[in-house]
């Protein structure tokens, strides 16, 4: 097998890049791959970098799309499948990683999402030809993140989406920021130099700041919500025997999330799971004579936003992670939509 990198580092890490080239010559040796990344198609934010990669197998190429991340935390595919297969159009994506476990490699082979990582797992689509091999252990090899501070933990995540859906916020006193996100002054400041040092603010003078790049903000924040944020947000699940609870109005201070929120934004997939946020759980739980359930379709949360008293359901960003963050097929569409739809703009 020949494998060779041309113009510049496919990836940014190169104890990664060599790892990923080393484990695809040991693992297709009787093939022919050159992977190509001129530096100046890429852009490199906390830890993935976007670009372009050329593949050549057996005299045919393929243009790829591409995201490499310095780690293996895939808790995120579906902000992922979003990404790239929102960005670039033109192009199939390829997801380059240290490491694709068996179950991971499986949904990516469902969802057509190409990709390389430094076991010599792979899927490739190159023409009529389709590279898959899963299932290979995970190599040693140094992984990084990717995060800051502003994601790190859940007070700065808390501050985040509230600056992402009402971004007004950023000019107020810090102590305003701290009672909308129910947090800590400090955390407030730690939260928008970190922002201000990755380049997220522009502008020093009071009245006049503003978050920029937005969107690479929000697929940062709906990628680390599941692991750092929404774990802490006391989740629990209750099933019902009230069949048509979804389509009542829910009591003040709660709104709905997922599927149900998916639903009535776009109209389109019925929901099977049923996902509130509230700031009085217990008004839902006895409104609707919940019970708890380990296996249940409905799930409560404790709100971490000011609740509208009018608010059906909750911002489009909080609606996106949720339903990315599920394994479910149905959902990780649906979130493309609402990304299309509400985000992305």
């Amino acid at each position: 097998m020949f494998i060779q990198n041309e113009q510049g580092e496919i990836l940014n890490n190169p104890v990664l890049q060599e790892a990923v080239l080393d484990a695809a010559r040991r693992t297709v040796p009787d093939l022919a791959l050159k992977l190509s990344l001129p530096p100046s198609s890429s852009e490199e934010r906390d830890g993935q970098r976007l670009g372009f990669a050329d593949i050549w197998l057996d005299g045919r190429s393929e243009r790829f799309h591409t995201l490499q991340r310095n780690h293996s935390q895939l808790h995120d595919m579906g902000v992922l499948l979003s990404r790239l297969k929102d960005s670039h159009g033109n192009y199939p994506p390829l997801l380059i990683i240290p490491h694709m476990p068996l179950k991971q490699a499986l949904q990516c082979k469902e969802a057509h999402l190409n990709f390389l990582d430094a076991a010599g797992n792979m899927f490739l689509r190159i023409g009529s030809s389709i590279l898959f091999v899963a299932g290979m252990p995970r190599p040693k090899i140094h992984e990084t993140d990717g995060s800051f501070k502003a994601l790190a933990t859940s007070a700065g995540m808390r501050i985040l989406f509230n600056l992402l859906i009402s971004p007004e916020l950023i000019n107020t006193p810090y102590r305003e920021i701290s009672l909308r996100a129910q947090v800590s002054l400090g955390s407030v400041s730690h939260t928008l130099e970190s922002l201000a040092s990755h380049k997220f603010i522009e502008g020093h003078e009071k009245n006049r700041r503003r978050l920029i790049q937005k969107t690479a903000l929000m697929d940062l924040w709906a990628s680390n919500y599941p692991l750092t944020l929404r774990r802490k947000l006391q989740a629990h699940r209750f099933s019902t025997t009230h069949s048509e609870f979804h389509a009542d109005n829910l009591p003040s201070g709660s709104c709905w999330s997922g599927e149900e929120a998916a639903y009535r934004m776009i109209h389109y997939m019925e929901p099977l799971t049923y996902t509130i946020y509230s700031k009085s759980p217990m008004d839902v739980i006895k409104k609707y004579r919940l019970r708890a359930d380990p296996q249940g379709s409905v799930e409560i949360l404790d709100s971490f936003w000011p609740l509208d008293s009018q608010q059906d359901c909750a911002p489009a960003l909080l609606v996106y992670a949720d339903l990315a963050a599920s394994p479910d097929p149905r959902c990780v569409e649906t979130a493309s939509l609402i990304r299309s739809r509400y985000l992305d703009s």
